[in-house]
């Protein structure tokens, strides 16, 4: 199995695991900031930990500063719509539809030929 199919799965598992959470969240009407805000916290956390113990220390964090913020800010946003939706409506629906961002991904890869720096070049 090539390594990137490998990745991918344990993405989609611990996405999935993530979207139950976000259910159980909804249904039980905890406070969707404080969700997020301790989200937030554990991915410092875990991401600090993981460029400790692999060495690679934070010499390329100031040119990544701007895409963590936006992605950051744009994870916020989407997590706190997906709460909002799943409080009204059943996962069977809300996800398949949440989903399907997937369809901007592959329409902006086509449009740029999947080169992303392209956005960069203005």
């Amino acid at each position: 199995m090539p390594l990137w199919l490998t990745y991918s799965l344990f993405a989609t598992f611990f996405y999935g695991m993530l979207n139950f959470l976000y259910k159980v969240v909804a249904e039980k009407k905890y406070l969707n900031q404080a969700v997020i805000l301790i989200s937030a916290s554990s991915v410092v956390i875990s991401s600090a930990v993981t460029v400790l113990i692999q060495g690679t220390g934070f010499s390329g964090i100031l040119p990544a500063l701007p895409y963590a913020a936006a992605n950051g800010t744009l994870f916020a946003f989407g997590a706190l719509a997906k709460f909002k939706a799943l409080q009204f409506a059943p996962a069977s629906v809300v996800f398949p539809v949440n989903k399907s961002n997937v369809l901007f991904v592959i329409i902006i890869g086509i449009l740029l030929k999947d080169r992303v720096f392209l956005l960069l070049e203005v």
